[in-house]
């Protein structure tokens, strides 16, 4: 079964654990969701960095896309430095939550989901996200600087997952 690998990535985390993912699974084809011109493949694994509390409307556009998507196995995955979920006075956030809105998008059940830790370097940031989210991670008691949640051995998980998910 061939698979292609769609992303969406601002800074680079979803897009290195993309990669990651593809090398691991042996995956033909991959691209940013941006650049994204057919779908080729049999094995879907849709991915999106999670931005102002949602994932990227490009990719939530995609997966309501019922007629690309059909007939297509579909895997899902999140980066974002929240994975647990985390209940705010006004809403739910949090990887779960995040995770969710891929699944409801898609509308059908995936072969596999992940809720990957991202990287953030507050450097890089434009400055009125920076400010945003150093407010947002004061709220939820998070540390505000350089964080590296990226792990290899989650990549590995993920594609053992998606490999059994393929059996059934």
């Amino acid at each position: 079964m061939n698979a292609q690998i769609i992303y969406y990535s601002k800074y680079g985390s979803t897009k290195e654990i993309a990669h990651s993912i593809q090398e691991k699974l042996g995956a033909e084809h991959i691209c940013d969701v941006r650049d994204l011109s057919d779908i080729s493949a049999d094995l879907l694994i849709i991915g999106s960095s999670i931005y102002k509390e949602t994932s990227h409307k490009e990719i939530l556009h995609l997966l309501k896309d019922n007629d690309r998507l059909k007939d297509k196995a579909v895997a899902l995955f999140v980066v974002c430095l929240s994975r647990k979920l985390v209940k705010t006075p006004t809403r739910d956030v949090g990887g779960p939550v995040y995770l969710r809105q891929l699944e409801e998008a898609l509308g059908r059940e995936s072969i596999a989901t992940q809720i990957f830790g991202g990287r953030m370097i507050p450097a890089e940031m434009e400055e009125e996200e920076r400010i945003d989210t150093e407010i947002n991670c004061k709220k939820r008691g998070m540390p505000f600087g350089d964080i590296d949640l990226i792990n290899e051995q989650e990549v590995d998980e993920f594609v053992s997952i998606i490999k059994s998910g393929l059996k059934r």
